[in-house]
């Protein structure tokens, strides 16, 4: 996910090209980040907020994430330093924050993400994150500090009046807006074609732009993603595994079934 470092507005000649991932809610089968890759998708993002996914779950997929493969993020449950500590131990590529409102949020999780002197992560090295080489310490540090991304999901009010702060909190690389719970927030619940949830996504997109740092959002509506491109935003989560499962399953049986149609 090399093209998310920097910002994804302007025009559409000179915005980067979207990055897409999918939530991974319960499919925790190692092959998950192969099965990614073929299908093109750019990342994967385990959910421990609202997913069933336990640590020891995702230990091997993000083991094989790491070897080959796409990349995984993990949506660590809120702003907790174990859990967060946890995630990257695995070897997560970055973690998505849920429900951050204000800087000291924001500050709190970017630190807890990477090591001295740019945070406070807590150093353990002979974990997954280093395929268990610990023989450059420094080395560690740096190459971990330089390409972990954290990225905090601004699902509230509160979150867009200070997406322009949150934005700019050293260690945060990007704003994902998270539109059904500030949908939810808003007083709007499932209104996806809402004008306050086009002004929240307006104002969002703006701040990561003029931070230099990526602008996306997470949702199965394409239709509202497509607007989120529209508005310059570039790092888009787009359903789930389970979403993904259903739709898929439901395209073949229809297939199917339609040869009873035409036979009769």
């Amino acid at each position: 996910m090399s093209s998310v470092n920097g910002p994804s507005g302007g025009d559409a000649t000179s915005r980067p090209e979207p990055e897409f991932g999918v939530m991974i809610t319960e499919f925790t089968t190692p092959s998950i980040p192969l099965l990614l890759d073929r299908a093109g998708f750019d990342f994967g993002l385990v959910d421990t907020e609202h997913g069933t996914v336990a640590p020891d779950a995702f230990r091997a997929l993000l083991l094989v994430a790491r070897l080959g493969g796409t990349r995984v993020l993990v949506r660590v449950p809120g702003i907790d330093r174990r859990a967060i500590t946890e995630a990257l131990d695995l070897g997560a590529a970055g973690i998505v924050v849920p429900h951050v409102d204000t800087v000291p949020q924001a500050d709190a999780a970017a630190r807890a993400a990477r090591f001295a002197p740019e945070g406070a992560r807590g150093m353990s090295t002979m974990k997954a994150h280093t395929l268990y080489d610990s023989t450059d310490v420094p080395g560690i540090v740096k190459r971990a500090n330089a390409s972990i991304r954290v990225y905090m999901q601004i699902e509230s009010r509160a979150g867009v009046e200070n997406a322009g702060l949150i934005a700019r909190v050293p260690g945060v690389d990007g704003l994902l807006v998270g539109p059904s719970d500030l949908l939810q927030d808003l007083g709007y619940p499932g209104q996806f074609d809402h004008p306050d949830l086009a002004d929240a996504v307006k104002r969002v997109a703006e701040a990561a732009v003029s931070a230099g740092i990526a602008g996306g959002a997470i949702s199965s509506n394409t239709a509202f993603l497509e607007k989120c491109y529209q508005r310059g935003m570039g790092l888009f989560i787009v359903g789930s595994d389970l979403g993904h499962f259903l739709s898929g399953a439901r395209a073949s049986l229809a297939a199917v079934r339609a040869w009873r149609r035409r036979s009769l």
